[in-house]
């Protein structure tokens, strides 16, 4: 898939999963008008949902908060942050990761993910930090399965330093849970 292709796919999928991602993440597990949402269950510091639209495909998704938020200077507040997992079986789009600060991100400024010690570039669009492709999803995953922390770094665009940690305890368990509820085996993506 060409790179312009790639950000007009992530494009598509912020615009159909930010409502969702931010209703869990902001008031917990309510369906919205047309949409049935369904907990599937929490491992360790994972949430697993599946939400069924009345006249769409399921999206499967797992989703966590930082386990040691990023300190943000005097006075500044933002919206909760999280990682989130999801797969798309509509679109044949498996192990999507969407990273959100809940601040902007510093306009073409790499936003990094780092698992263990491992480091990937992803790109910022707006509070959202995106893969350049679904075979990058693939090798973060991957490495999130392996890892016990995750530490996504970024420059806000108010121009302070913000790292966010992450624990991944549960990630795998979480992670087969999103895939068989979605009809894809434990190891998918």
């Amino acid at each position: 898939m060409s790179f312009f292709g790639s950000l007009f796919g992530k494009w598509v999928r912020l615009t159909c999963c930010a409502a969702f991602a931010a209703s869990v993440v902001a008031v917990g597990v309510q369906a919205q008008d047309g949409l049935k949402r369904q907990h599937l269950g929490d491992y360790r510091d994972w949430s697993t949902f599946r939400d069924q639209p009345q006249d769409g495909a399921a999206v499967c998704y797992m989703i966590s908060q930082p386990s040691q938020p990023a300190k943000l200077p005097d006075g500044l507040q933002r919206r909760p942050a999280f990682i989130m997992i999801s797969h798309w079986p509509g679109r044949q789009e498996f192990g999507v990761v969407r990273l959100n600060s809940g601040f902007d991100y510093r306009r073409g400024a790499a936003v990094l993910l780092s698992v263990d010690g491992r480091t990937f570039e992803l790109y910022g669009d707006g509070q959202d930090g995106w893969t350049f492709g679904l075979d990058d999803d693939a090798k973060i995953v991957g490495a999130m399965k392996k890892g016990l922390k995750a530490e996504i770094s970024a420059k806000a665009a108010r121009g302070f330093d913000a790292t966010d940690v992450f624990s991944l305890q549960g990630f795998t368990a979480a992670y087969s849970k999103i895939s068989e509820a979605c009809g894809l085996s434990g190891t998918a993506g």
